[in-house]
């Protein structure tokens, strides 16, 4: 810890007392500000996102470090401003903090990257803000799982955002058996967990899609979509480096064989007058499920 940092705790605890014993110092026009943070391109924080963190007097993060790093390299002085450690180790303090947050104008709740709400620390602060009735309103930016969703080729509606998905193959398992058919699953995974994911969701029943996306925004952003007939050969080409967001759905054999007969009949005409790879390519996509790219690459194999 800091000097600074213990002399922000040593200011934090003195007001505290304060606010027990004096309702003065209580203010009631209190405003909590989420603010979500570039998840990798510096270029991605939005004007209204630093005009937050620019007007703010306290500043709630995830890690106070990044969060000073970040300011500074957005040219703001935090020199006057207070700041605040909250993380899933120091939950409990959670009412204490919202008893602080009542003596500033402006806060603002930061995550080291993306929203501060989702699959981070913020929510049970959110909650008991909304309890007492303290103003919270979002400053929306980037977000990994949209990000994702947009570059995936997957159906985006509807979708179901997961978090973090189970370390343990077991909890795993379970979780890839309740798939339902047609929805989009987003989840995020470390990547030194992520090549023995998609062996357990290619171990369960059903045919799934699955797209590993890497570093998004970021330089070496990456995307991989995978399914059961690919993943021997895509296996050794995944970048086990960097953060992943993993995202899979179950087909719908219904909707997958319900291809119509006229285009089905079309495309094995057009394979018969032109026997190439090309438009068997084109002929089994739509019964595979997969594009006609996808299709060419299994038959070169």
């Amino acid at each position: 810890m800091t000097t600074g940092e213990v002399n922000c705790n040593k200011f934090y605890a003195l007001r505290l007392w304060w606010v027990k014993f004096s309702e003065g110092l209580v203010l009631s026009n209190s405003r909590v500000i989420l603010v979500s943070t570039p998840i990798g391109n510096l270029k991605d924080i939005s004007l209204r996102a630093r005009e937050s963190l620019v007007e703010c007097e306290l500043v709630i993060a995830e890690d106070t470090r990044s969060t000073k790093s970040l300011m500074q390299l957005l040219g703001i002085d935090y020199a006057n401003k207070k700041f605040l450690t909250f993380h899933e180790h120091n939950q409990d303090n959670v009412e204490h903090l919202v008893s602080l947050i009542q003596t500033f104008e402006k806060v603002v709740i930061v995550s080291d990257a993306g929203s501060p709400v989702l699959s981070d620390p913020g929510f049970p602060l959110v909650e008991k803000c909304r309890e007492v009735d303290i103003e919270v309103i979002s400053v929306p930016g980037p977000s990994a799982v949209i990000c994702a969703l947009e570059v995936s080729g997957l159906p985006p509606v509807p979708f179901m955002f997961l978090g973090f998905l189970p370390r343990k193959k077991e909890a795993r398992l379970s979780l890839f058996s309740k798939a339902a058919p047609g929805v989009t699953y987003v989840g995020f995974e470390s990547p030194n967990r992520v090549i023995g994911l998609v062996d357990d969701l290619l171990e369960c029943n059903g045919d799934f899609d699955i797209v590993l996306a890497r570093e998004l925004t970021k330089k070496f952003e990456e995307t991989n979509r995978i399914n059961r007939d690919n993943w021997a050969s895509v296996k050794n080409q995944i970048k086990a480096k960097g953060e992943f967001v993993v995202l899979y759905r179950l087909k719908d054999k219904a909707q997958e064989m319900d291809i119509g007969l006229v285009k089905l009949e079309a495309l094995a005409d057009a394979y018969l007058s032109k026997p190439t790879p090309k438009a068997l390519a084109r002929l089994l996509a739509p019964i595979k499920g997969l594009s006609v790219k996808e299709c060419y690459e299994l038959l070169k194999l």
